[in-house]
C-alpha cells in the first residue's frame, strides 16, 4: 500500500499482551467449576452434553477475544492518531494531531511493572472517539508523539 507523501508512521502497536491473558485467566478459573459439575452428576447425560457445549462455546469466545486483541491497532503518524478495531467488521477512529488540545497518560503500579497505561486525548472538535485508550504499551511514547510540534 502506498503512503501519501508526508505521512510517516511513528508508532504502530496494539493493546498490551495482558489483555488476552486476562481472558485466559478468567477461563481457567471457570473450568474447575464445569469439571466438578460433570463429576457430581455422572449419569445425567444432558447435563454433561450441556457442559461440553458450554466448554466448546467458551473456547470459541477465547479465540474471538484473541482475534479482537490482534486486530485492535493504535497507529500514530506524523499527522494523526488512528485506532482500528473489529474482527468481523472494521472500525477506524482518527484524530488529527493539530486538533488535540490536551493529552495525558496514567500508569498504575501494575502498569509500571508491566509497562502499560491509559492515554487520554482531548480534541477541539466534536469527535471524541479517541478520548481514552486503555492497556497501551509504553504510554509515554504515544503521549510524547501527540504533543504539539515546536
Amino acid at each position: 500500500m502506498n503512503k501519501p507523501p508526508g505521512k510517516r508512521t511513528l508508532i504502530r502497536t496494539h493493546q498490551h499482551w495482558l489483555v488476552p491473558l486476562l481472558s485466559v485467566t478468567q477461563a481457567t478459573a471457570m473450568m474447575p467449576v464445569a469439571i466438578l459439575l460433570g463429576f457430581m452428576a455422572p449419569n445425567i447425560w444432558w447435563l454433561q452434553l450441556g457442559l461440553a457445549l458450554v466448554a466448546v462455546g467458551h473456547q470459541g469466545y477465547l479465540f474471538y477475544r484473541f482475534l479482537a486483541w490482534r486486530t485492535d491497532q493504535i497507529i500514530v503518524t506524523d499527522q494523526r492518531i488512528i485506532r482500528t478495531s473489529g474482527v468481523f467488521t472494521t472500525t477506524v477512529d482518527a484524530v488529527n494531531l493539530d486538533q488535540i488540545t490536551d493529552s495525558t497518560y496514567h500508569r498504575s503500579l501494575p502498569g509500571h511493572v508491566f509497562n502499560y497505561g491509559t492515554v487520554r486525548i482531548g480534541s477541539a472538535g466534536q469527535n471524541q472517539t479517541l478520548d481514552r485508550i486503555d492497556f497501551v504499551p509504553a504510554p509515554g511514547a504515544i503521549y510524547r508523539a501527540t504533543l504539539p510540534r515546536q
